[in-house]
């Protein structure tokens, strides 16, 4: 590999960095957090062995799937396949927040307590958040058959799967990767062939190139965080804490100053000045994976274990 810049070649050898630290007091609470996400985790994969993701006969899922099988479009009938196809992005996007969030406890436990953690919570909510627009509880009208509207839920999950393909085919194409026709083609058929054997022309808006189904946008990152705070009822001002969060996953100077203080010789590499910061982050992201956990075992007509003793647990633990 070339370089244009004049690399020493001169075999040298170097005193070990200094190693991440934290004051003694936040060690403890640290670990006490480490401690937490490791019961969360372990109760969560518990939980999904034993279910096996299986809805229950009267559950959300089971009632949606049977009110599918009634609708119809310029295609012909529907089949039921939109309920598995919300559960599968639900539960692909539980377990990315819970790796996520083990990602967090090997960081706490690290001690790499301020530079990393921010990108990784950012993640997390995002993933919950998304969860929370796909899995939102539909509006109940009473005295219908079709009770829920499961079109719009439809509508939701084809949404979702239309930015991943679209995302996906920009990638490849950038690239020139070898997947390139593959996903053009593959964006092409959705959009051309099987929404519109889906949903009537009436249900589908198409302007300049983006198309919103029955009035479904998929919400941008920040938008969806704020979906989640409202879906949720959590008082998270959760648009300033996107923000908050996506400068401090970015080169943004006064971010970055505001969590640090600097160390010898200007070394502000691990010295923390405010250490209430990564317990805070692992507060959010703690109950962002239980509400999200909740949600989907809701939607199976399940119940998911220890969330009330979890979520006490969250409320005991301390910041500093």
């Amino acid at each position: 590999m070339e370089h244009n810049f004049h690399v020493n070649s001169d075999a040298r050898t170097f005193a070990p960095r200094p190693a991440p630290t934290v004051p003694p007091r936040s060690a403890v609470v640290l670990d006490l957090w480490v401690d937490l996400a490791n019961e969360v985790l372990d109760a969560k994969y518990a939980w999904i062995a034993e279910t096996n993701w299986e809805p229950t006969p009267d559950s959300p899922l089971a009632i949606e799937r049977d009110l599918l099988l009634r609708q119809y479009g310029p295609g012909g009938d529907w089949d039921s396949s939109d309920s598995q196809n919300v559960l599968g992005v639900g539960s692909m996007f539980l377990e990315l927040a819970g790796q996520h969030f083990e990602g967090l406890a090997a960081l706490m436990t690290a001690r790499q307590a301020i530079v990393p953690v921010a990108p990784v919570a950012r993640s997390l909510l995002e993933a919950c958040a998304r969860v929370a627009w796909v899995l939102e509880p539909l509006p109940y009208q009473p005295h219908r058959k079709a009770f829920v509207n499961v079109r719009q839920r439809a509508a939701r999950v084809t949404a979702v799967r239309l930015e991943d393909l679209t995302r996906a085919k920009t990638v490849a194409v950038s690239l020139s990767h070898t997947t390139a026709q593959r996903r053009v083609t593959a964006v092409k058929e959705l959009r051309q062939e099987i929404i519109p054997a889906r949903f009537w022309p009436s249900e589908i808006e198409d302007k300049d190139g983006k198309l919103t189904i029955r009035g479904q946008k998929l919400p941008g990152f920040r938008e969806s965080a704020v979906h989640f705070a409202r879906v949720h009822g959590v008082d998270w001002k959760a648009g300033g804490l996107y923000d908050y969060l996506a400068n401090a996953s970015h080169p943004t100077p006064t971010t970055i100053l505001e969590i640090t203080v600097p160390g010898e010789l200007g070394n502000r590499r691990f010295e923390i000045a405010d250490p209430t910061y990564p317990c805070r982050l692992m507060r959010m992201s703690a109950i962002a994976l239980l509400h999200t956990w909740a949600m989907l075992a809701q939607y199976l007509g399940r119940a998911a274990w220890s969330l009330d003793s979890l979520y006490q647990r969250i409320d005991a633990l301390p910041d500093a």
